[in-house]
């Protein structure tokens, strides 16, 4: 990964009249060092395995590959699907999966991209139990590597593309349940945010992110992703506002996954378990929820007892076969 992902999560939560924009502002922070340019859309997958896109921008790409993807991409095999686009959070291309489904990957880009002299693509992959995505693509004319830590901050970066777009597809003129100064100072706030345990979360929430940007520029910027974290305490995403005196502030709106309804787990179990059944660590889902590690754990622990299994494949499967989140 480049450097910049605190500015990648910035363009995330900026505001944009129309997901064109606000996509092309999220490939600008991607653009250097690809040189094939960047593939940037929005996506469902379908309980059937199938990828649908529903907005889909092109910055430097060769002329055709932004009219071709969209076809392509939903000529993908269900399987393919599973194993690359629905369990992959940071990633390059040449490096997704097991040895057989690389393969897979290697000659599709060479049947469908091989015109364009494309050997593989940088790849932030923002999905959620939703079924929704956001999908980055630096395309390259030559075979990436990632390392480990990059690929840890990566996933963190798309934590914030999948909230983001959450929040775009909700309901904008919502009034927020905080809002808060840079300095932490609470203005306003609104039930559930109005307890004294929440608005000394959302004040530290609040100095965080600014610890987070002034910290922008240092060498390695995995640590300081890590103060920005995708939701806070499950429900809030703080996002930037600018009144009318040009004064900045932060509004707290409510942003947790709206996943299936089922009778034995509680909404945020279900929602543990959706991330989990993506394949996000604990850790993962964590810094995804605004969650402790413990507490994901706990979750994930006492929703596998409510399903009568004893292991994360087993519960996984039981939370889709009852309903539970998506598959």
């Amino acid at each position: 990964m480049e450097r910049g992902s605190i500015e990648q999560i910035e363009a995330a939560y900026a505001a944009a009249d129309s997901d064109k924009e606000w996509l092309a502002g999220l490939a600008a922070t991607m653009k250097r060092g690809h040189d094939l340019g960047v593939c940037a859309y929005t996506y469902a997958i379908t309980k059937q395995g199938t990828i649908l896109i529903d907005t889909i921008v092109g910055v430097g790409e060769p002329a055709g590959v932004t009219e071709l993807t969209p076809a392509m991409m939903a000529k993908l095999p269900a399987a393919y699907v599973r194993e690359t686009w629905a369990t992959f959070q940071c990633t390059t291309a040449a490096q997704s999966g097991p040895p057989e489904t690389r393969a897979q990957t290697r000659a599709a880009m060479e049947q469908f991209y091989g015109q364009w002299g494309m050997k593989d693509i940088l790849v932030v992959n923002a999905l959620d139990p939703t079924g929704r995505g956001v999908y980055l693509g630096g395309l390259s004319s030559r075979e990436l590597a990632l390392s480990r830590r990059d690929q840890t901050t990566g996933s963190r970066v798309a934590a914030h593309l999948a909230a983001a777009y959450r929040l775009r597809r909700a309901r904008a003129d919502s009034e927020p349940e905080a809002i808060i100064t840079p300095t932490g100072r609470i203005e306003h706030t609104l039930e559930p945010a109005s307890s004294e345990t929440a608005r000394n979360t959302l004040r530290s929430a609040a100095l965080a992110i600014d610890r987070a940007r002034s910290k922008r520029h240092r060498r390695n910027d995995t640590d300081v992703v890590e103060l920005w974290q995708a939701l806070i305490s499950g429900r809030w995403t703080l996002v930037d506002r600018i009144d009318s005196d040009g004064k900045r502030f932060f509004v707290a709106r409510k942003n947790d996954p709206d996943v299936a309804r089922h009778h034995a787990l509680t909404r945020r179990e279900r929602q543990v378990v959706g991330f989990a059944a993506l394949g996000h660590s604990n850790k993962l889902i964590a810094y995804e929820m605004g969650l402790s590690v413990s507490t994901v754990a706990v979750y994930l622990s006492v929703a596998a007892e409510k399903l009568g299994v004893s292991s994360r494949a087993e519960l996984i499967h039981a939370a889709q076969a009852f309903g539970a989140v998506d598959d």
